[in-house]
């Protein structure tokens, strides 16, 4: 495991070496509960071996969005037999996913391995054993939530908010999604004003990094609408005139915004 840090005495999060992916493990009195379960199987088995260093059953597993890189572990938790989670439109995410950023490299992912949510909801659930509300918060992609810790106040965002280890930084992404749905969520999450956020990938963050995000959404969308139909690739707007940068600041996988920039020509 790249990084393990403790959130707080209940809150552990387990980051993997790839893609800084995040999974959450919450220690509740009698149970755990594990928020994504990570994809490469060594370290979904590893984040399974600290599970068992605290002597409890995994009760639930709730995975944020269902792209591969989130839900492909829970497989690992089958002597659990965990209730797994998930927004109804789940299935929709996983048939429609693709390797877009690097189409060249095998497909590492097998469906047949993957284990299905045995709980569904559509707009919003919750687990008092845990203090947790799931909130459906499309944007990233259909099926994207929303968690928030009443007990710890803390937010976890799946997708919807990216951030990096490195101090590069990292662009919201809706390839998969909705731009208008990813604004609004973001826009509602920073209603809230959140203290920590746990992102999908990366280091937790705060309301800054949540507001920038927001700009960049805001200025691309605006920056794409003056440009006409039929254009030149140098007419599209850069990601550095969208995202509220310093020029020297680096960007972490750039072609996030090539792939908002087919999005948004894809619904025109």
């Amino acid at each position: 495991m790249h990084n393990i840090i403790e959130i707080s005495p209940k809150v552990t999060l387990l980051q993997a070496k790839n893609s800084f992916l995040n999974s959450t493990v919450i220690e509740g009195e009698k149970s755990l509960l594990i928020i994504d379960t990570l994809l490469l199987p060594k370290d979904s088995k590893e984040l399974y071996q600290f599970c068992l260093t605290k002597n409890k059953p995994v009760k639930y597993i709730i995975n944020t969005h269902w792209h591969s890189d989130h839900c492909y572990g829970n497989r690992f938790f089958d002597s659990f037999s965990p209730l797994i989670i998930a927004q109804n439109y789940f299935l929709n995410t996983i048939e429609s996913e693709k390797n877009v950023i690097a189409p060249n490299k095998a497909n590492i992912i097998n469906k047949d391995l993957l284990r299905f949510p045995n709980i569904t909801f559509s707009k919003e659930i919750r687990i008092p054993e845990f203090d947790l509300i799931i909130t459906h918060a499309p944007g990233h992609s259909y099926d994207s939530t929303r968690i928030y810790s009443t007990e710890e106040d803390l937010y976890w965002t799946g997708d919807n908010l990216l951030n990096s280890n490195d101090n590069k930084i990292a662009i919201p992404y809706f390839f998969w999604g909705d731009p208008d749905a990813h604004l609004r969520e973001l826009k509602n999450l920073a209603k809230e004003k959140p203290r920590k956020i746990i992102p999908g990938h990366g280091l937790p963050c705060g309301l800054e990094k949540l507001e920038k995000d927001i700009i960049y959404i805001q200025n691309l969308l605006f920056n794409f609408s003056k440009i006409p139909s039929q254009c030149e690739a140098g007419q599209l707007p850069s990601i550095r005139e969208s995202y509220p940068s310093q020029k020297d600041e680096e960007f972490w996988v750039e072609k996030m915004h090539d792939l908002n920039l087919q999005k948004l020509i894809s619904m025109r």
